[in-house]
């Protein structure tokens, strides 16, 4: 239910600014067991995204093993159960593992990603297109910190950036003011 709550906050679109995977450790589920649980999360979004922009998989347990093996993904079974930790994996167009995002929780809200961090998420993972402006500032502006899992402002980045403008206009004016040769003259 995580993926439906930050399709719903997020102002990225799925089907054009990303699409969404989601692979069944389940063995013993069925395309139609997928069909159905897709059905059952779009009637939770409240935005309308295209059917195409989010296809639930199901497989043999080798393959399953295999895809979660190379995506660093590990779950064990325990019963119908499986225990496995929450996460958002990240996925270029050439198949590279760009970010993972661990839901956090909160009291207030439950398990959750916030909205920013997926959309930076994205913006990272979609580097092969041309970002736009704003999102070049904000990809400047912040760093991930991979210990806190999140996005986080950079000071020291942002700081030198400002320093160095200033310094910029500085020598500008200064070069470019003249000393008045009267002036001195007339002391």
């Amino acid at each position: 239910m995580e993926m439906s709550d930050i399709i719903n906050k997020s102002e990225m679109v799925a089907g054009v600014d990303y699409n969404v995977v989601s692979i069944s450790m389940d063995e013993l589920e069925t395309p139609k067991d997928a069909m159905e649980r897709k059905q059952t999360f779009f009637k939770t979004l409240d935005k309308n995204i295209p059917p195409e922009s989010w296809k639930f998989l199901t497989g043999d347990s080798a393959t399953i093993k295999k895809v979660a093996d190379a995506a660093g993904f590990y779950f064990k079974r325990n019963g119908k159960d499986f225990l496995h930790a929450g996460a958002f994996i990240f996925v270029d167009n050439n198949g590279k593992i760009c970010r993972y995002l661990f839901p956090s929780y909160s009291e207030k809200r439950g398990f959750g990603i916030l909205p920013f961090d997926f959309k930076m998420s994205v913006i990272e993972t979609s580097e092969g297109k041309i970002s736009p402006t704003m999102a070049k500032v904000l990809q400047f502006c912040f760093s991930y910190d991979p210990e806190g899992q999140t996005y986080v402002l950079n000071f020291t980045r942002i700081f030198g950036a400002g320093i160095l403008i200033i310094i910029g206009i500085f020598a500008i004016v200064y070069l470019r003011v003249k000393p008045k040769k009267d002036f001195i003259k007339a002391r």
